[in-house]
């Protein structure tokens, strides 16, 4: 679900708001890899499908979120909707089952330097998560519960286009906690904040 949106999102963006200037307020999409770490019940389930069906793993991650300045420049404060997928993928990379971490939340970033969207930037969020498992090829999911998330993240933002669009390389780490089960996930992303 959260992919179909963020791809539907990003398709939006791109045909109406990459000419536009979005001075009070900005959409940042990303997309990468994602390498989670499991609890042991999880890891089992997922490494048998692995290994049953002579399969690989594939770890992706979507991140998407509405940014509003405060305090000037200096902060942004917003709103974003994140993903952590552990995908079990045959040889044609048709994925067959897959572990999903989602989170809803408020975020704040913050650039280091004098120039706003150009340079270092750090970033912070927390919020409602849950977990999922999806069976792909007959469209049932299992819901795994739900809890906290929270995101530390620094990446590099370069303007590209002009000022209105910044082009952005991420690292972040969240931890997670699911009805009393921790799980950690580690993104490297790549995305875009008009």
């Amino acid at each position: 679900m959260i992919i179909k949106l963020s791809i539907t999102l990003l398709t939006l963006v791109f045909s109406t708001v990459l000419q536009a200037e979005t001075e009070s307020w900005y959409l940042n999409a990303s997309i990468g890899f994602s390498n989670k770490d499991n609890p042991a019940a999880v890891e089992q389930v997922l490494s048998s499908a692995e290994n049953n069906y002579d399969t690989n793993r594939v770890g992706a991650a979507f991140d998407i979120g509405i940014y509003w300045p405060v305090f000037g420049d200096s902060f942004l404060l917003g709103v974003v909707a994140n993903a952590s997928i552990d995908s079990v993928q045959d040889n044609n990379f048709n994925e067959i089952l897959s572990h999903d971490l989602e989170y809803v939340g408020v975020s704040v970033i913050k650039y280091i330097g004098e120039t706003f969207g150009k340079g270092i930037f750090v970033r912070g969020d927390i919020g409602d998560a849950s977990a999922k498992y999806r069976y792909t090829n007959n469209g049932y999911e299992v819901d795994d519960g739900s809890g906290s998330a929270t995101l530390i993240g620094i990446g590099y933002s370069k303007p590209i286009f002009g000022n209105r669009t910044r082009l952005n390389f991420s690292l972040n780490v969240i931890s997670s906690n699911i009805e009393n089960r921790e799980y950690s996930s580690n993104q490297l992303m790549f995305g875009f904040m008009w």
